[in-house]
């Protein structure tokens, strides 16, 4: 964050942090004198694991055949939460819109869960991580922009981070080596 003329390190806790992380936090780790009088372009570090999380939804765009979420019946426009488990039949597909309008087509005779979907109070870009558990999936990534923009694709081998680019992964769980 870069103060603004009016900013507080109290009024900075209000708007961006979450319980239980508060003001004096900030004070130690930006070494501010005074809590109530920052000078406009002091650059001020705010970790974050400090910032209150906004919950964000994806909302499904185009489907066809068979596809649910959490064992129910899948429809275009239905929003998809964090937690969703999604799984297509052998000849279904769903694509979604993701907050940031990036797009995540997940392929025929695929499992995926929404792991994480969030942004941050006043911060640019938003946090997604999706686990293919098996199957394959297309995306095209919004380039991802903010301090806390991250995208990230995990399967039980590998895990993928991209800031904007458009790719493919798959998971096929009898490939995978035992442990």
């Amino acid at each position: 964050h870069t103060a603004r003329a009016g900013d507080t390190l109290i009024g900075i806790e209000r708007e961006y942090l979450a319980p239980p992380h508060r003001w004096r936090g900030l004070k130690t780790l930006n070494r501010v004198a005074d809590p109530m009088r920052i000078p406009v372009g002091t650059p001020l570090r705010i970790p974050e694991s400090w910032l209150r999380v906004e919950p964000r939804s994806a909302r499904v765009v185009a489907l066809n055949g068979e596809v649910t979420m959490n064992g129910r019946p899948l429809a275009v426009d239905a929003r998809v939460p964090v937690g969703a488990l999604l799984r297509t039949g052998m000849s279904g597909v769903v694509t979604l819109a993701m907050p940031d309008q990036s797009r995540l087509t997940v392929q025929p005779g695929s499992q995926a869960q929404v792991e994480k979907l969030q942004g941050y109070k006043g911060i640019a870009g938003q946090s997604t991580q999706i686990n293919l558990e098996q199957g394959r999936l297309e995306t095209t990534v919004t380039p991802q922009r903010g301090p806390a923009a991250r995208y990230q694709i995990r399967t039980p081998t590998a895990s993928l981070r991209v800031r904007g680019t458009a790719f493919r992964v798959g998971s096929d769980p009898s490939a995978q080596l035992s442990q």
